[in-house]
This record gives C-alpha cells, sequence and structure tokens, in this order.
C-alpha cells in the first residue's frame, strides 16, 4: 500500500546523491549584496533580476546565485507563475523585520534551491502551488514563522536541510508526493516536521530534536515515516491524528513525552521501532486496524496504553513473535504456538505481555531487538594531507554497522552544511574546498538514528603552477595602402589558467624591437604606417604572474596611387591617333550640351560663373 511513496523515497535519494556528486557550484565568496529579487513569469529570468546564466531548459536551467539580500522590507526571493527550470544556489536572505518571506515561490514548476541560508524572515523558505521543486543542502534558522512551509504542492523533495529555531522545521500542507528526507531540524516552537492534509508523503532519515512536536501527521494518508530518529521533544516523537494508511517503521524514538502516539487514526502499522526512555511508549487511542510488531520498548515510563481502540494487532503470529518488552517478567522454556512444547526455547516468553484491559502481546519476545551499536565511517579519498589546486575535491570511502544498515553518510568541508553521499557502503560526494588548509567530515546514520564518529582529513589547496598564456592577433585588412588604418585586435589571446581578465598586451608597428605601446588591458588597437613595406607586426601578451608570450603577424602596406599615366611610345601612331581622335569626340560632345543647356564654354571664364550658370 505504500507503492508510491517507496519509489519517491528512491527518486529523493537519487536526486540528493547526484547533487551531492555533481557539479558543485562556484566555490563559496562572499556573497555580493543585492536588491531583493522579483520574478512573474518566465521572461522574468533575466539579468536584473540576479540571473546569473542558464537557457531555462531542464539541462540548462536559469541560475540565480552569490547573492546576499536584506528582506527587511520586502521579499527576498519572489518566483511566481514560471515553468522554467532555475536554480537558485548559495544566496544568504537575512531580514530584521519578520515582515516578510525569505524565500517566495508560487506556482512554480522544475526548480531547486539550494544551499540558501535565510534567518529572521517570516517563513524562510515558502512554497505555494509548486511542482517538481526540491529544496537542498540549505540553513533555515531562526524565523518568526516556519522554517520551509509547502502548501498545495506535488512532487515536492525537502533534502538534507538544517532548520533550527523555527516555529515549524517543516510543514506540508494539502501536498501530494512530497519526500523529506536526511533534515536535521532542531528547536521548533512546534513542530519539528507536520504533515496536514497531505498523502503520498515519505519522511525519511531525519534527525528531529528538542523541538515540541517531533514527526507529526494530521489529517494525512499513505504516509512512510522510516529511519528517523525523534529524540527529546517534549510532547511526541511520532503523533498520527486523524489519519490513515500509515507505516512507522525502524525509527529510534527515545526521551520524549511520548514515542508514538496515535489518535483516531486508522490502517497503521507500527514496526521494528526502537522506543526508549519515553514517558509513554505508545498510546493509542481510538484507533483501529493497527498492527503494532518487532519494537523494541526499552524502560518507558508506561510502555504501552491502548484505549478505546478496535482491532489492535500485537504481534505477527507465531514464529515470528511480537514485541520486546524489557519489563516482562516471564520466562522462555516452551515453544510452539501455545507454547506448550517443553522444554525448547524460541525466543518467545511462554506467556502473554498484559498491556492494559483486555490488550496483550501473546507472543513477547524476551531478547531485545535494541541496536545500540552505531555505524563506523572511512574516508579513502583524498588522503590526510593531500595538496589540490582545485576548488572542488572529489571525497569518497566507506562505512558499515556491525548490527544493522547504514542509512546514509553526509559530508562537509570547514564545518559548512552536511550533504548527502551517494551510496553508503561504499560512497563518495563532492565538496568546496578554499585556499589554505580545510577540513573535510564524513558521518554515517544507521536506521536506528544512531550517528558514527566523525571521520575527518586535512587537505591543501594551493594555486596551481602558473602557465603562460598564449599570443594571438587578428589585423584588418590584411594589406592597405599609407592612408589605410588598420585595425589589431588581441581578443583571441588566451590563458590556459583562467585568468582571461588579467592579460595585458603591447604592440610593436615597425618590427624595430621598441615597443610603441605600453601594456595595457584594452585588447584592440589601430596603427596608420607612414612608409611602404611589409612589417613584421608583434605582439607581446603577459599574464597576472608576469608570463610572456610574443606572436608576429605579416602586414603589407603599399604607396598612395595618383592615377594612371600613359606611355605614348608604347602605344605606336595608330593607337595613339585613336587616342587622341576618341578623346576630342569627348570633349566636342560635353561643348555641345552645355550650349543646349545655355551655359558658357569659355575656358577663361572663371569658376564663380560657371557655377552661377549652374544654379
Amino acid at each position: 500500500m505504500h507503492t508510491t511513496v517507496g519509489t519517491s523515497v528512491v527518486l529523493a535519494l537519487v536526486l540528493l546523491g547526484a547533487m551531492a556528486a555533481g557539479t558543485p557550484s562556484a566555490a563559496a565568496l562572499e556573497p555580493a549584496a543585492r536588491e531583493p529579487i522579483a520574478i512573474r513569469g518566465n521572461d522574468g529570468f533575466r539579468a536584473e533580476n540576479g540571473v546569473v546564466g542558464g537557457s531555462g531548459t531542464a539541462e540548462d536551467p536559469y541560475v540565480i546565485e552569490g547573492w546576499a539580500i536584506d528582506a527587511t522590507w520586502s521579499t527576498g526571493i519572489s518566483i511566481q507563475d514560471t515553468d522554467a527550470a532555475f536554480v537558485v544556489r548559495d544566496v544568504r536572505v537575512d531580514s530584521e523585520s519578520a515582515l516578510f518571506d525569505g524565500v517566495y515561490v508560487r506556482n512554480a514548476t522544475g526548480g531547486r534551491l539550494e544551499a540558501l541560508s535565510i534567518s529572521g524572515a517570516r517563513v524562510g523558505i515558502h512554497l505555494d502551488g509548486a511542482a517538481d521543486l526540491s529544496v537542498v543542502r540549505s540553513g533555515v534558522e531562526g524565523n518568526q514563522g516556519n522554517g520551509i512551509s509547502v502548501l498545495r504542492g506535488s512532487q515536492v523533495s525537502i533534502l538534507g536541510n538544517r532548520l533550527v529555531g523555527n516555529a515549524i522545521g517543516t510543514w506540508v500542507y494539502a501536498t501530494q508526493g512530497a519526500v523529506v528526507t536526511g533534515n536535521d531540524v532542531a528547536s521548533s516552537t512546534e513542530a519539528g516536521i507536520y504533515l496536514h492534509g497531505s498523502r503520498d508523503v515519505a519522511v525519511t532519515g531525519n534527525n528531529v530534536t528538542q523541538d515540541v512536536y517531533g514527526i507529526y501527521l494530521f489529517e494525512s494518508s499513505n504516509v512512510t515515516v522510516s529511519g528517523n530518529r525523534a529524540w527529546s521533544n517534549v510532547e511526541t516523537g511520532v503523533g498520527l491524528l486523524k489519519s490513515g494508511m500509515v507505516a512507522v517503521e525502524e525509527n529510534r524514538l527515545d526521551a520524549n513525552g511520548f514515542g508514538i502516539f496515535l489518535f483516531d487514526t486508522s490502517n497503521a502499522t507500527l514496526s521494528a521501532n526502537e522506543v526508549v526512555g519515553n514517558f509513554y511508549g505508545l498510546l493509542l487511542q481510538e484507533s483501529r486496524d493497527v498492527a503494532v510488531v518487532e519494537n523494541s520498548l526499552v524502560d518507558n515510563g508506561q510502555q504501552a496504553v491502548a484505549e478505546h481502540g478496535a482491532r489492535i494487532v500485537w504481534h505477527a503470529g507465531y514464529p515470528e513473535g511480537g514485541n520486546y518488552w524489557s519489563d516482562y517478567l516471564g520466562v522462555d522454556a516452551c515453544w510452539g504456538p501455545y507454547q506448550s512444547s517443553c522444554p525448547g526455547p524460541d525466543g518467545i516468553g511462554d506467556t502473554p505481555y498484559p498491556i492494559d484491559g483486555d490488550d496483550s502481546d501473546p507472543y513477547p519476545l524476551v531478547r531485545a531487538e535494541v541496536d545500540t551499536y552505531p555505524p563506523e565511517v572511512a574516508i579513502v579519498e583524498p588522503a590526510d594531507g593531500a595538496v589540490v589546486t582545485a576548488s572542488s575535491v572529489r571525497t569518497s570511502g566507506t562505512s558499515s554497522d556491525p548490527v544493522g544498515e547504514v542509512a546514509r553518510v553526509e559530508v562537509r568541508s570547514n564545518d559548512g552544511p552536511w550533504q548527502l553521499a551517494t551510496g553508503t557502503l561504499s560512497w563518495s560526494a563532492t565538496v568546496d574546498v578554499s585556499l589554505g588548509t580545510n577540513r573535510i567530515e564524513a558521518r554515517a546514520w544507521d536506521r536506528m538514528g544512531h550517528g558514527s564518529d566523525l571521520a575527518s582529513v586535512q587537505v591543501e589547496r594551493r594555486l596551481p603552477l602558473n602557465q603562460p598564456p598564449v599570443a594571438a592577433f587578428l589585423v584588418a585588412p590584411a594589406q592597405g595602402n599609407l592612408l589605410t588604418a588598420f585595425r589589431f585586435d588581441a581578443s583571441g589571446s588566451e590563458d590556459p589558467d583562467g585568468d582571461l581578465e588579467g592579460i595585458e598586451v603591447r604592440w610593436d608597428w615597425e618590427s624595430d624591437g621598441v615597443w610603441d605601446t605600453i601594456w595595457s588591458r584594452e585588447r584592440t588597437a589601430g596603427h596608420r604606417f607612414a612608409t611602404e613595406g611589409t612589417y613584421a607586426v608583434r605582439l607581446e601578451v603577459r599574464d597576472p604572474a608576469g608570463s610572456t608570450d610574443i606572436t608576429t603577424r605579416d602586414v603589407r602596406v603599399w604607396a598612395v596611387a595618383v592615377g594612371p599615366s600613359i606611355d605614348w611610345a608604347s602605344l605606336g601612331a595608330v593607337a595613339t591617333v585613336a587616342l587622341v581622335a576618341f578623346t576630342v569626340a569627348i570633349v566636342a560632345t560635353r561643348r555641345a550640351r552645355r550650349r543646349a543647356r545655355g551655359l558658357s564654354v569659355d575656358r577663361h571664364a572663371s569658376w564663380d560663373a560657371v557655377l552661377r550658370d549652374r544654379r
């Protein structure tokens, strides 16, 4: 009954793993301050709205990154009514008023919000009517309202975020197909993770602590709550109210008011959870068709209470058994569905465990299923003390769990946000590093919410050895005369180290070994030559490290033509007579035309008279 949710979990883990291991954003620099961003419609994705790249396709989304925005008097980033693909990443939004949202996305499809830092806003990240959108590896802390709100959305993923000190860490309302995975949620004044009126949702692998309510479902259906740790929450670790078709499995719920609380809930399965040290382990009220199997209930003030319910089943039959109860006083001497074949212990108590009233667990487990062993993690590459030159480093390693299963591995650099690695037993991720010494850390979590010790290595990033530039230029035209203004363009010069803006150029026009211009970052120049000849024009380029390169190109310069001359001797007598006759005819024709127009033909007439006649 949870096929849809299970598929969503797999897709979310693939997406988050791809983000962690794929090409990272530009190395973290101090973000540039700018005004709030407001985009309405696809046409709003323009440079003046903070867009620094992309074309809006899934393969080449619009990119908004590297900004610091003050949301005190306006919403920090607003994106509405779009269906172009976009990414907002490495943006910081702060507010001193809590009057406006940090990020507001409405009726948008195909977006990703990644590595954001948002604090002091009304709502940190507010998604309304969003579809196929993800919020990844962001820090959302100290907002007056919710950290992340998802309203009326579909296929929304909340992955690997840090949500601290908000009213509700993540609120998912009237949404279908959401995934809430791998988030650290703490110190919420209301709930850590709250689903309201939503369906087909997976809540997996989260760490939820010191909230009033840990993970809370209200009027929601077809939900999986799996592999989370909810601890030290005032009221509930996991609470289900008026919900149905819910699986709560393999969670670690400790030191809460209620480990698991159900009210008016149906068709729920509570299985393989560790419920330890809560005031109430399980409290089931007015609920029906609930299966409680293979859980370990240890040292709770009241292990379990079931009130006014129907069809509550506390076991999975024989030989699977029921649950482990740390205060069970029976013995295991016999075996069989009636525990009547003796001797022969089978790991199931010979007498039922009484719960309250008519409820009991007929097959109590006598060996605790509590996993008290944390996983282990190791970093294989880079080696401790490695020296790198790139701004991002691929990190890989291994993890293991002595008893159970590793649920996820997370990696970070220099105390930055944790990001989910790809894989578990063998894992990899890509992290950003700065110039100088960097610390890369990894940690692993098992299915019961136990965290490993940190594994760490130090990596030093240095600038790469400088490579000299490559000089190149074009000249237009390739040849001309003494009146030609030649244009020289060195824009094709390159710096293999990538610092094209830092290249300087200078020119030697006359091939005399004396540079005719000073060093300049202006790549184009013009020159007119004083004498004819062939010139080997020289260009020298210099990169910021002082390395140089020289190239030459020939330019042919001709003398200025003054019109053709006639060699009469070479023409011969006949050709000479013909040419003279042709010339006389032209002159006579011109004079006849001038007489017909009443113009003077006196060759001694002044130019003033001629011009006066023409008027």
